[in-house]
């Protein structure tokens, strides 16, 4: 079935078949929009929020921003449901009760009650513990690093603790505490049960452990390990135990190996949502390898664009993994003109792979959910915001997800010439319906600014973060390559039907005659269009303070400009 667009303009109709349409993409080497610039500094002007253009198409930044805080409120509500238990399953709370009950070596249960003070889960603390427990709590606390709320987990005092508890539990412990939670563990089926229910969570969630858990051989072993990444796994494969040289930069790395194949982003079997989220960006580092590649080529300047789109996207993806992601330690007017004129009118940054995997991604994670909760619990579990719970269901939430980058993805492709399948009319239809309402949509306007931290450098004493800076507006030109063939141009004007009543004939006899169209079918000229798309602005950079997202924010607005930003930063 041929992919046909109809253009209108006035009385006309053009048809025109996109099978063949080719169109070229880049950022222009110049751009004189002098509103995008800060002349006093001499540098592109940082937007706290996503810029946005009423009647321009959607970019893909504004699409992945959406998907961070609904990611973010997602993660926000699983954190609260897996604490005190829903559905199935019983809660972490539960767990850590039962286990400070049972378990009698001195130094894991120590730790077990630290977590649980961490936590403020009220347990009764034996006399003879108080010193130890204290001691590890205030030494964890004085460790900012470690113990340090980032990202929605400082939106309440729950979720706070909730972050402490569990980094704590994330801590080595030495062989004997180990084996001690793993003994206690076995004697206690229930216990075993929510552990295993947890630890599985966990590596569907985010990804599978990067370190050793209790269960498993080696000296240190932690209660609940962290979960690996690709970015971690990389650093210590290079400098786990060497110095990071000066100037190295991981993102730069892991893109640089991703574009060589070294680094395959494909999930496994094992794979996490972290894992598939990274995927899902992969076709800005690969725009050539995507099904799209062959319907648009990626000028250059635009391939950069697409590049630092990643990097923000991770770094903001990564952000809402922050505490159980591993960090890695190391290193150290036509009725006149004859002619009608034609652009690509896009709707949306072409980018159909990127959405579609994105779509993929809420298709994995609600099964996720369903299987550690249960398919009910997703009818009474809420998104969480700053401003509290969101009264749709996470189901409803979920399924409005995944249909919005369906919907993008097909409309991207329908942009393209790629004729969207039947099934793809009705998510079509869920994009254009927020499509048209997206700047009023308060996920798109939040501020996304913010670290995240990725290593820590052992030799410098400081840890190396991604640190999203804001955005900027970029111009982008679309133009054709390979021109779509006209199939027709039609008058698409009715004739006025014939007055039947007096009243009638006789306003039509002395009303002025109205302007006929032409006879002559106009001509159809072919032209390119220019769109701003937002572009995240993002560094990588040493600190030996983490600040938290307001803390950070209050930063980027006092210095203001990039250089001043990462200058000022400690």
């Amino acid at each position: 079935m041929p992919a046909i667009r109809e253009v209108h303009s006035d009385s006309w109709c053009v048809r025109l078949d996109l099978a063949g349409q080719v169109l070229q993409v880049d950022v222009p080497e110049y751009d004189m929009d002098f509103r995008r610039y800060d002349f006093e500094s001499s540098e592109d002007r940082l937007f706290p929020t996503v810029p946005t253009e009423t009647h321009a198409p959607i970019s893909a930044a504004t699409l992945l921003l959406k998907a961070k805080r609904f990611d973010d409120g997602l993660y926000a509500a699983v954190e609260a449901a897996a604490e005190h238990g829903i559905g199935w399953f019983k809660g972490k709370a539960a767990l850590l009760r039962l286990l400070t009950e049972q378990c009698q070596e001195p130094v894991a249960s120590a730790r077990l009650y630290a977590a649980c003070k961490l936590g403020n889960l009220s347990t009764a603390i034996p006399t003879e513990l108080e010193p130890s427990v204290r001691e590890a709590v205030d030494t964890f606390l004085a460790n900012e690093r470690l113990s340090k709320p980032l990202g929605f987990y400082t939106w309440t005092s729950e979720l706070s603790e909730i972050f402490r508890q569990d980094r704590m539990l994330q801590q080595p412990l030495n062989a004997d505490a180990a084996d001690a939670c793993a003994n206690t563990l076995k004697q206690s089926a229930e216990a075993t049960n929510i552990y295993e229910s947890w630890m599985r969570l966990n590596s569907r969630l985010t990804n599978p452990p990067a370190r050793s858990g209790v269960h498993d051989a080696g000296p240190l072993r932690a209660f609940m390990p962290a979960s690996r990444s690709h970015e971690q796994v990389l650093f210590e494969q290079l400098y786990g135990d060497r110095p990071a040289p000066d100037g190295f930069d991981l993102m730069s790395e892991l893109i640089s190996r991703v574009r060589s194949g070294e680094i395959d982003l494909t999930p496994s079997e094992a794979s996490g949502w972290y894992d598939i989220q990274t995927w899902s960006l992969a076709p800005l580092l690969l725009p050539e390898q995507t099904p799209e590649g062959k319907r648009v080529v990626f000028g250059s300047r635009y391939r950069e664009h697409l590049e630092e789109l990643f990097r923000g996207a991770l770094a903001l993806a990564r952000e809402t993994h922050v505490k159980q992601l591993a960090v890695a330690v190391g290193g150290s007017a036509l009725g006149r003109d004859p002619t009608i004129y034609v652009g690509p009118a896009l709707n949306v940054e072409p980018l159909p792979s990127l959405y579609a995997r994105r779509a993929e991604s809420y298709r994995f994670v609600s099964s996720v959910l369903a299987e550690a909760f249960g398919p009910e619990s997703l009818d009474k579990m809420h998104r969480l915001s700053p401003d509290g719970a969101k009264p749709e269901s996470l189901a409803q939430e979920l399924a409005s997800m995944e249909s919005l980058f369906d919907g993008a993805a097909a409309h991207a492709r329908r942009d393209l010439g790629i004729e969207p399948e039947p099934k793809d009319d009705s998510a079509i239809a869920r994009f254009l319906e927020w499509r048209a309402n997206a700047a009023s949509d308060k996920d798109v306007g939040c501020d996304a600014r913010m670290m995240v931290p990725v290593f820590y450098d052992l030799q410098r004493r400081k840890t190396k973060v991604w640190a999203f800076l804001g955005w900027r507006a970029v111009s982008v030109d679309v133009k054709y390559l390979q021109n779509p063939i006209v199939v027709s141009v039609d008058n698409s004007v009715a004739p006025e039907p014939e007055p039947t009543d007096r009243l009638s004939v006789l306003r039509r006899k002395f009303r002025k005659a109205p302007e006929q169209p032409p006879s002559v079918a106009p001509r159809v000229r072919f032209r390119g269009e220019r769109h701003s798309f937002a572009e995240p602005v993002i560094v990588e950079v040493y600190v030996e303070n983490l600040l938290d997202r307001d803390e950070f924010r209050q930063h980027c607005d006092r210095f203001v400009t990039k250089t001043a930003i990462v200058a000022n930063l400690r």
